[in-house]
């Protein structure tokens, strides 16, 4: 709190107008009850936004998840200057913005289905390409140039190890795509990815399909990867199939969702999860429920597992429960 509030005077003390502050807080306790209680802040963050001017921003995000949390610590997890340059220039027919600090990105549109995401970016190489980007402790630039709904994105450390390109755009309303390339500038031998998604609606019903498919093309084995599924709205009710894989096990993990929001300010769930790589599929069962007060919320589950050594995965990659069990969030 002293370190925000050193940061906000800062802020404060120059010329950086509208500074806004926001941030993303949810603490949980697995095996709940018993000798195996374990807690553990899946998110504790701190984002702070300042416009400089009409074409220059300044945001700052502070971390104090995982180890941080543990350790009491604080860490700096972004510290970027993004500047619009042709809106500077007062050109409109196409947007040019730099960006230059301490970052990494992820050029992806995040298109799944499941809550976890675990078909997504848990299914080994699947959503490898996320967590390489080049030595983190370097400071970075990018520059993103946009034209008629699509854009051309581009980020590297400084220290030149690493690049990364994508082409993103919305060809029809309800449609995404990206496709990208990741490589260290040794060889740029490194991964391509696909994500893209594509929903529409009709009257109280919706329907959601996405894909991603990855490639290394530094891998002779194991080198491809893919996720996909479908996610149906009807009034207060959310079904969802979430299926990935890769290499060998191409069909290997699955989340199937039923939940509903039928009492207001409740979510209400349950999910499948299946690893088809195994001799038994099925691996768990988890049933539960989240109530909102306003921007405060409380939930509850409770995992039904196979056995005690399998992990189910409660808040994508910021928990999990080993075995069955209940849990607090």
């Amino acid at each position: 709190l002293a370190l925000v509030l050193i940061v906000l005077l800062a802020l404060s003390g120059v010329a950086f107008a509208e500074v806004s502050l926001g941030g993303e807080f949810l603490i949980g306790a697995t095996g709940v009850g018993t000798a195996d209680l374990s807690t553990k802040a899946a998110k504790a963050e701190i984002n702070l936004t300042a416009n400089v001017d009409d074409y220059t921003t300044v945001k700052i995000e502070l971390d104090a998840e995982g180890d941080d949390w543990t350790n009491n610590d604080i860490s700096l997890d972004d510290f970027r200057v993004t500047s619009d340059i042709t809106g500077a220039l007062g050109v409109d027919a196409v947007s040019v913005s730099l960006t230059a600090g301490y970052f990494d990105t992820y050029y992806n549109n995040w298109n799944y289905v499941s809550r976890s995401g675990e078909e997504y970016y848990y299914s080994g190489l699947a959503g490898a390409y996320l967590w390489t980007r080049g030595p983190r402790a370097t400071f970075a630039a990018a520059f993103d140039i946009g034209i008629a709904g699509y854009s051309l994105k581009y980020w590297q450390p400084l220290d030149g190890s690493a690049v990364s390109v994508a082409f993103s755009g919305a060809p029809v309303e309800g449609a995404n795509f990206l496709v990208g390339y990741y490589a260290p500038t040794t060889d740029f031998v490194g991964s391509l990815w696909l994500d893209a998604g594509y929903s529409f609606a009709a009257g109280p019903a919706s329907l959601t399909i996405p894909v991603s498919f990855v490639m290394d093309l530094a891998q002779t084995t194991e080198n491809m990867g893919w996720s996909s599924g479908v996610a149906a709205d009807v009034d207060a009710f959310h079904i969802a199939v979430g299926v990935g894989g890769s290499g060998a096990t191409m069909f290997k993990d699955v989340n199937a969702e039923v939940s509903t929001s039928i009492v207001e300010n409740a979510d209400i769930y349950v999910i499948a999860d299946f690893d088809m790589s195994t001799a038994s599929a099925f691996q768990s069962v988890d049933l539960g429920a989240k109530y909102m007060f306003g921007a405060l919320g409380l939930g509850a589950g409770y995992v039904v597992a196979i056995d005690d050594a399998t992990s189910t995965a409660l808040w994508g990659d910021n928990g999990s429960i080993t075995g069955s069990g209940l849990y607090v969030w």
